[in-house]
């Protein structure tokens, strides 16, 4: 595990590639991390699927080497057939020297050329602002949620008040002061709030309070 675990930090391999990089070591130091050796293990982890790429030395850098991704597509083709850039049948001549991708990593989104195919980047990219392209995406789709259902709520209950809970990265529910849950049901024509069952209620209820 990494020594900056705690901190909000970006990883630019997983944004871009969404390969996952792990420190190796085999003694366990007074802070809890084990001590780093000279080898890094690389790993494309794809819900419970844990599928180890390389183990390489630190130096040369290996962060922005193009054959990790040779190497996902060569072992598992069904795996980067999925970020293939149908249509695109000749992708201008592209740098991916490991100095060029580690500089458009710091803002530039770009597909790459794996043995004359394009391909998008599996983890989406990095935008200028040095984020997750995906990350920045889901951002702004829950802000814009949270807005639209502070706006309706508004709307339909006037200034009864209540909390938005988020129940996931692509689920919510409104609790208001009587701890009723609602949620939002939306049709062409029209939106209005709707209660919850309340044994669902219960179950979130005990979620949110940990029991």
């Amino acid at each position: 595990m990494s020594t900056t675990v705690c901190r909000k930090r970006h990883d630019p391999l997983f944004s871009d590639w969404r390969i996952s990089h792990f420190h190796l070591g085999t003694e366990l130091n007074r802070r809890g991390f084990y001590t780093r050796t000279k080898h890094t293990a690389f790993a494309y982890i794809d819900g419970q699927t844990f599928r180890l790429l390389a183990v390489w030395p630190h130096e040369p850098r290996p962060y922005e080497n193009i054959r990790l991704l040779k190497i996902l597509k060569r072992d598992w083709p069904h795996v980067m057939e999925q970020y293939r850039a149908k249509g695109v049948d000749n992708l201008f001549p592209v740098l991916q020297n490991p100095e060029h991708i580690q500089q458009m990593r710091r803002g530039f989104l770009m597909m790459y050329d794996l043995d004359g195919v394009a391909y998008h980047p599996p983890g989406g990219g990095v935008v200028s602002s040095g984020d997750s392209a995906e990350a920045v995406m889901k951002h702004n789709r829950m802000a814009n949620l949270t807005t639209q259902l502070q706006h309706e709520w508004a709307r339909q209950m006037g200034s009864r008040p209540a909390r938005f809970r988020l129940l996931s990265p692509t689920t919510y529910a409104i609790q208001d002061r009587e701890g009723r849950f609602w949620e939002l049901q939306q049709t062409w024509y029209h939106s209005r709030f709707v209660p919850l069952d309340p044994q669902i209620g219960r179950i979130l209820e005990g979620r949110f309070n940990g029991s």
